[in-house]
């Protein structure tokens, strides 16, 4: 696995890159680099716990998940809990050409 680093872009995305400047360039397609400077926030932990939801998961992305994290969907819920380094697992299982939103609050 690459050496991914996840950043707080604000207050509602995260982004997975290799470094706090490939974060922001790739992150300037969403809105004006004054505006990421400005609501930038820094590296969050990999250790840090995200809430994943099951409905938003493509049928891929959960076998992904068992696949790499095993049996953890729960069966009569609709999220569960996940690091961020396991989620970085499981996102980068497929090839990716860079950067991307690895967690977000928007839907």
């Amino acid at each position: 696995m690459d050496k991914y680093m996840v950043f707080a872009m604000n207050d509602c995305d995260w982004v997975a890159a290799k470094s706090e400047e490939e974060a922001k360039k790739w992150y300037e397609q969403y809105i004006p680099r004054e505006e990421i400077e400005e609501y930038f926030q820094g590296e969050v932990s990999l250790d840090k716990q995200i809430v994943i939801s099951v409905s938003k998961l493509t049928e891929s992305e959960q076998d992904r998940v068992i696949k790499y994290l095993g049996d953890i969907i729960p069966h009569n819920e609709d999220s569960f809990n996940v690091s961020l380094i396991d989620w970085l697992k499981v996102m980068l299982s497929t090839p990716t050409d860079g950067p991307f939103i690895i967690a977000s609050t928007e839907g």
